[in-house]
């Protein structure tokens, strides 16, 4: 599955992202700010993108979510609604 971002949403995904963690191939294109991920990993592509709104996205006391947080579930709204509309 082929997911498009805007250029500031995929250099966020890009470097906070955990992509080791997806267990089978996936591919980057910097030209076009896409990603593709192998369908059997897009559950785990969605956690390493809920993953950086809890683990970069929160206070200094983990009591409130950041705007960099609320932009890390917007790109997560966003794959949602991909995977489930196609």
């Amino acid at each position: 599955m082929i997911f498009n971002f805007k250029k500031d949403e995929y250099e966020m995904l890009v470097k906070y992202g955990d992509f080791e963690d997806l267990e089978y191939p996936y591919k980057l294109f910097p030209e076009t700010s896409q990603i593709e991920i192998n369908n059997k990993d897009v559950s785990m592509f969605q956690c390493i993108i809920s993953n950086i709104s809890v683990v970069y996205g929160m206070d200094e006391n983990q009591n409130n979510m950041t705007d960099f947080g609320y932009k890390a579930l917007d790109i997560y709204d966003k794959v949602y609604f991909q995977i489930h509309n196609e």
